[in-house]
């Protein structure tokens, strides 16, 4: 991990949601995060399109996805 003065990459924070950081890398991250405006908006990111990815499935697209005829 980067010193607590650098910014985190965004593979680090998914590294870290995916929960693959030790407890003591975990816990600098979150100090990291608790006292770095730009990261912490970087994790919200990160996170939020995590989660959206997770929840993507071509069947759910199709749903929403307009056709060609409402395009048209």
């Amino acid at each position: 991990m980067q010193p607590s003065h650098a910014h985190l990459k965004p593979q680090q924070l998914v590294d870290y949601f995916s929960g693959l950081w030790t407890f003591d890398q975990e816990r600098a991250i979150e100090v990291h995060l608790a006292g770095c405006d730009p990261c912490a908006k970087l994790a919200r990111k990160v996170y939020l399109e995590g989660y959206l990815l997770e929840k993507w499935t071509a069947e759910r697209h199709a749903e929403v996805a307009p056709t060609a005829a409402t395009v048209a």
